[in-house]
């Protein structure tokens, strides 16, 4: 039994330390500074993830929070060096480079909001004899068929839609009649 213990203790000690590997990166501590920086600069982590680690935002989040040991790492080694990498650079270099993008990317995202916003719908507003004509038909038919809502919209110069919301909004607004 105590051989057995003494093997599971040295796998958990090289499953913390450095092996062979000399690019041993310590993950919790390259984490917990990068979280830092980021915080510190206020630059988002979309920023970072696009600019640095040619990445998505959830997979830095994800590297982030839950960091593996290096030693259990295939694939996310090289994405833990370009962190390194980048926080080894002098603050004059990784800084401006990444608020410049930041700033970049709230203007295109605002610009690109104005043009996707649809523009709103102008108000209709009907003449004094248009309303009269109309509030005239409404007293006599509550719900005009659409052929005659069609010759109310010709006669009054109005369109098809115009005609049948102002029926559709008296009944609302109407209904003690």
């Amino acid at each position: 039994m105590a051989v057995a213990s003494a093997t599971i203790s040295d796998n958990e000690q090289t499953n913390n330390a450095p092996d062979d590997d000399d690019d041993w990166i310590d993950t919790k501590a390259m984490a917990l500074k990068l979280t830092e920086e980021l915080r510190r600069y206020h630059i988002p982590q979309a920023v970072f993830a696009k600019k640095v680690l040619n990445r998505s935002q959830g997979t830095l989040s994800d590297l982030l929070r839950k960091p593996k040991p290096w030693n259990e790492m295939r694939l996310g080694k090289a994405i833990f060096k370009r962190m390194k990498e980048w926080l080894e650079l002098p603050e004059v270099k990784r800084i401006p480079q990444l608020r410049m993008e930041d700033s970049r990317a709230k203007r295109s995202n605002s610009e690109s909001d104005v043009e996707a916003a649809p523009s709103k719908k102008i108000r209709r507003q009907f003449t004094e004899t248009q309303k009269r004509t109309l509030f005239a038909i409404f007293k006599e038919t509550k719900k005009p068929t659409k052929d005659m809502q069609k010759a109310v919209a010709e006669e009054l110069g109005l369109d098809l839609n115009s005609v049948a919301n102002f029926f559709m909004n008296a009944r609302r607004r109407h209904t003690d009649a």
